[in-house]
């Protein structure tokens, strides 16, 4: 009997004071083309792309938005044409910036008829840590 009272006891205990890890989230802004809840980020206050076309001309555009002390934003951004589940790269540029704005513009033509999806792969450093982050977007060029 003795035995079955200190199993609830440690089973109640457990249940109550056993899951104290803390997990933090946050929900990103109304311009966010993911919604939901995201990963806290360390070093970034915002991050987005956009691909949109007037015409046959892709018009790539990223940002990335650091915290207070962000002293370098290294970024590679990728333009692909989607076939089903197979994105195949057709253009890829590399910016960088020594302040906590990245802010990126680039025109590509391509092919009307296929959809295209914008990736934009990013390091944060800030305080000597740096911080991985991925965003993407797609679009139909037709």
């Amino acid at each position: 009997m003795k035995n079955r009272v200190l199993s609830l006891v440690m089973s109640i205990c457990m249940l109550l004071f056993g899951t104290g890890v803390p997990v933090f989230a946050v929900t990103m802004p109304a311009q966010s083309k993911n919604s939901g809840v995201h990963a806290m980020l360390v070093n970034t206050d915002y991050m987005s792309t956009d691909l949109s076309f007037s015409g046959d001309k892709a018009e790539c555009t990223a940002i990335i938005y650091g915290k207070s002390g962000t002293n370098k934003i290294k970024a590679d951004v990728y333009l692909m044409r989607v076939n089903g589940n197979v994105a195949t790269t057709i253009k890829h540029w590399s910016a960088t910036t020594y302040s906590n704005e990245l802010d990126f513009y680039k025109e590509y033509y391509v092919a009307s008829g296929y959809t295209y999806k914008l990736e934009i792969d990013a390091a944060v450093t800030r305080n000597g840590t740096t911080e991985y982050l991925s965003e993407s977007s797609k679009a139909y060029c037709g």
